[in-house]
């Protein structure tokens, strides 16, 4: 039970991590909001 729970909030990680380096606009949600879209590197 504890593995569904703590694998819930592991996956929204990840998904929110490939649309973040696929350059979604949801910088908002991460790093204080410093970025709205992550600048290349």
């Amino acid at each position: 039970m504890f593995a569904i729970i703590g694998s819930i909030p592991l996956f929204v990680l990840i998904v929110l991590s490939v649309f973040l380096i696929c350059g979604a606009p949801l910088g908002e949600l991460t790093m204080g909001g410093q970025y709205k879209v992550f600048p290349q590197i």
